[in-house]
């Protein structure tokens, strides 16, 4: 949505950028940080360089300038929506959504049991999804319903 020196791109800009030099055509896409707020992007105000939002979380040590963000909160799904509306006007044809973590935070389960197939031919030593195989996995399969994992 931006040039290199930061200039926000046109219309007429991405219309170009659709165009090979040799004529040919291209797809151009825009980007787009749904996880983290940029203090370098359009949005940022210069009031949260000294007191942030609450859903803007803390700073990501990897990024400089680059904040976590509660995703999930109106105030920020409106400036994304903005963004959004601002890359669909100037023609881009698509957007690559970046830096979509979810943290599911502390989990109260003391055990978990987890199925893998492939564990499964390698313990018993057949071919993966063979016939044996596959006799094998209903067997697991009713043992874990049995024992209600």
């Amino acid at each position: 949505m931006f040039d290199e020196s930061g200039r926000m791109l046109t219309a007429t800009d991405v219309k170009a950028l659709k165009v090979k030099h040799n004529g040919g055509k291209r797809l151009v896409c825009s980007y787009i940080s749904v996880g983290e707020a940029e203090n370098y992007r359009y949005y940022w105000k210069k009031k949260w360089n000294k007191k942030r939002p609450k859903w803007i979380v803390k700073e990501n040590k990897e990024w400089k300038g680059n904040y976590w963000v509660k995703y999930w909160v109106t105030d920020w799904q409106r400036i994304l929506d903005g963004y959004m509306n601002r890359i669909v006007k100037v023609g881009f044809d698509g957007v690559y959504l970046d830096v979509i973590d979810a943290n599911i935070g502390e989990q109260q389960t003391l055990f978990t049991q987890w199925f893998y197939c492939d564990c499964i031919a390698s313990a018993h030593n057949v071919d993966i999804y063979s016939e044996n195989h596959w006799g094998l996995i209903e067997k697991y399969i009713k043992l874990a319903s049995d024992l209600e994992i």
